[in-house]
């Protein structure tokens, strides 16, 4: 993680700090909830799963993923350090056709969970020819949300914007027991 601070440029201030006597009569007990900010640069490549890990995998995800997992190395692009390692697998897409607009974009619904395996061995993706892609991205995380604005550039150098909305374990555990009943 590269920093952590103040919220980015266009987002208010604390209210502590804006109105430090106003703030002094407030009541003792937590009015809001904060919101953390971090700004990380990231280096992502794909590898294929391997097919006893394929088999490994939940039984839901072999009912509902509609494109092969993916192993996912990220790795910090100053420090070259590993920071994770997952599977991640699409189960779903909205394609939305906006003729009347300078673009058109998508939906996907992912599940990404630990891989546990060795790194060294995994064969580069075939879909995405192992092409690396460098994530300049800013987090923010408030309760059970965590929302990702990133700028990714991928090997042709060709710049794309996404936003991911992620929700808590908790809330997808609770969600899969509602499937099972």
């Amino acid at each position: 993680m590269e920093s952590k601070g103040p919220p980015p440029p266009g987002m208010p201030p604390s209210p502590s700090s804006e109105h430090p006597n106003e703030n002094s009569r407030l009541p003792t007990e937590p009015q809001r909830i904060s919101m953390e900010y971090v700004h990380t640069r990231e280096r992502d490549t794909f590898f294929e799963l391997p097919p006893d890990k394929l088999q490994a995998l939940p039984s839901i995800l072999h009912l509902h993923m509609r494109h092969k997992p993916k192993v996912r190395v990220t790795l910090d692009q100053k420090t070259g350090k590993v920071i994770n390692t997952i599977i991640k697998t699409r189960i779903a897409d909205l394609n939305v056709y906006s003729p009347k607009t300078a673009f058109d974009w998508r939906v996907s619904a992912n599940i990404e969970m630990p891989y546990l395996g060795e790194i060294e061995g995994l064969q580069p993706s075939s879909d995405r020819g192992g092409g690396d892609r460098n994530k300049d991205r800013l987090s923010y995380r408030h309760l059970a949300y965590h929302i990702d604005l990133t700028q990714v550039t991928d090997v042709n150098f060709e710049l794309l914007d996404q936003c991911g909305v992620m929700f808590a374990k908790k809330m997808l555990e609770y969600c899969e027991e509602r499937t099972r009943a």
